[in-house]
């Protein structure tokens, strides 16, 4: 009888059992590591992998049975269970990632497999988690600063009549604006004064 690590072969010698196998006492073949392990040679039970790692096979490449190593998995990538699976757009996964992170607000990702979000500029903003695109700030609302999460309203006095900006209007002599979020200024009535 073969002892655990080696397999009978052909009735005959022991032999070692190769990696991305395993192999009981007294086995007369050897076993495929199923997914979400690995083995190495002469491996006597599979081996489960890490959280936030993949199987590979003898040339390196993911594999999710019969795997002869672990690996790390990759920034831009999350791995669970033996499956690597690149991040989606709106997400971000850091090297060893079990699961994809979503993008904060103030934050997108357009593309996918990235390890990291980027941040809405001056003019735009975001205001939800794991998106892909940041917005225009709207009239009437002005996004001084990169990563707002919410667009900040023209206070009463001023406006913006376009889309993307910066900053508010202060509405010009013999005008007035009594609300916020305008996007013109009102023209003082005859016989009044406004500034």
């Amino acid at each position: 009888t073969c002892h655990a690590g080696t397999f009978e072969h052909d009735n005959v010698e022991c032999k070692d059992c190769r990696a991305g196998f395993f192999c009981t006492a007294g086995a007369s073949q050897e076993t495929a590591c199923g997914q979400g392990t690995y083995c190495r040679a002469k491996s006597t039970l599979p081996t489960s992998l890490q959280g936030g790692h993949y199987a590979i096979d003898s040339t390196g490449k993911h594999t999710l049975e019969d795997g002869v190593e672990e690996r790390k998995c990759e920034a831009g990538w999350h791995c669970s269970g033996g499956n690597r699976t690149i991040c989606d757009e709106g997400y971000y996964c850091d090297t060893g990632s079990t699961f994809a992170f979503p993008c904060l607000r103030g934050t997108t990702q357009a593309l996918p497999g990235k390890a990291e979000c980027d941040t809405c500029g001056p003019g735009f903003f975001q205001d939800e988690v794991g998106s892909f695109q940041c917005k225009v700030c709207p009239k009437g609302r002005q996004c001084p600063s990169a990563g707002m999460q919410e667009p900040s309203p023209c206070s009463k006095g001023s406006h913006q009549p376009d889309t993307g900006q910066l900053e508010c209007i202060t509405c010009k002599g013999g005008e007035y604006q009594d609300l916020e979020n305008a996007t013109s200024c009102k023209d003082c009535s005859a016989g009044h004064f406004c500034t």
